[in-house]
């Protein structure tokens, strides 16, 4: 992510509130990262953005990041509460429509 973590974050924090909204994410995610919607639905975009966000902001700030990009999977360990856990939920009736069509 370039020399220096916090200019790449400053990139893409538009609203220069010092945190990734699910949009500025989203812009991210699918620009540079080029993460199309058949890899990950705006759906699942915005469950991983809520996992990363460990306080709760309903964003992802500087130091949620760097700790994703550095330690990924205690990243998530600490964020297990927030993974749609049962088959209502939108992304998983979303996936089984697709899985059907096939």
């Amino acid at each position: 992510y370039g020399s220096e973590p916090k200019k790449f974050f400053e990139r893409y924090d538009r609203d220069k509130g010092g945190s990734l909204s699910v949009a500025e994410v989203s812009k991210l995610v699918r620009g540079p990262m080029r993460v199309g919607k058949n890899d990950m639905s705006d759906e699942e975009l915005e469950v991983w953005v809520n996992m990363l966000d460990g306080d709760g902001s309903g964003e992802v700030d500087i130091e949620e990041l760097t700790s994703f990009l550095t330690k990924p999977s205690e990243s998530f360990q600490n964020n297990d509460s927030k993974v749609p856990q049962n088959d209502d939920d939108e992304t998983n009736k979303k996936k089984k429509k697709k899985k059907k069509k096939k």
